[in-house]
C-alpha cells in the first residue's frame, strides 16, 4: 500500500500543474533522476529503476537538455563569443604574430617578457619596499631568461627548426 501522504500529494491540483509545467524542464529532469531512488525508498509512487529505465532516463534527459532554453541560450552565447573572437583586435594581433618569422616571434616574446618583468620589479620595489633575497633571485632569473630570448633568437630559432626537422 502506498504512503497516504504521497497519495494525497499526487492528487493535488498544484502537483499536476507543476508536473505539466516541468515536463520539458532540464532542471526537473535532473532532479527526478537524482531523487528517484530516494522516492522509491520512501514508498513513493516511483518504483526502483532497472538498467533499461536508467538508460532511457539518461536519453530523455539529453533530449530535454538539447531542447532546453537554458542550454540553447548557453550554446548561442558560445557561438556569439566565437564569432566575436574572430573579428576582435586580439585575434588579428595573434594572426599577425603567427605570420612573423620564428626568430622574430622569439625575439618579440623575449622583449615583452624583459619589459614586463623589469617594469613589474621596479613597481614592486617602489610601492612594496625591499624584496626578500629569494624574490630578487627569481626576478634576476626571469630577466636573464628574457634577455636570452631577445638576444639569442636566431640561435634558438635554428635549434628549434633542426629539432623539428
Amino acid at each position: 500500500m502506498a504512503n497516504p501522504l504521497i497519495r494525497a500529494a499526487d492528487s493535488s491540483a498544484a502537483v499536476r500543474y507543476f508536473r505539466r509545467l516541468g515536463r520539458g524542464s532540464l532542471l526537473v529532469a535532473v532532479a527526478a533522476a537524482v531523487f528517484r531512488p530516494s522516492l522509491a525508498y520512501l514508498g513513493g509512487s516511483l518504483a526502483p529503476e532497472s538498467e533499461a529505465q536508467a538508460s532511457a532516463a539518461i536519453t530523455r534527459m539529453c533530449t530535454v537538455a538539447s531542447d532546453s532554453a537554458l542550454v540553447g541560450t548557453g550554446l548561442r552565447a558560445v557561438a556569439l563569443a566565437s564569432a566575436s573572437w574572430c573579428n576582435s583586435g586580439t585575434a588579428r594581433l595573434g594572426r599577425q604574430f603567427r605570420s612573423l618569422e620564428l626568430g622574430r616571434r622569439i625575439q618579440l616574446v623575449g622583449w615583452v617578457a624583459f619589459l614586463g618583468t623589469l617594469i613589474g620589479g621596479v613597481a614592486q620595489g617602489i610601492w612594496q619596499g625591499p624584496w626578500p633575497a629569494s624574490s630578487v633571485l627569481v626576478w634576476v632569473a626571469a630577466i636573464a631568461f628574457a634577455v636570452v630570448l631577445a638576444l639569442g633568437h636566431r640561435a634558438l630559432a635554428a635549434a628549434w627548426k633542426r629539432r623539428r626537422a
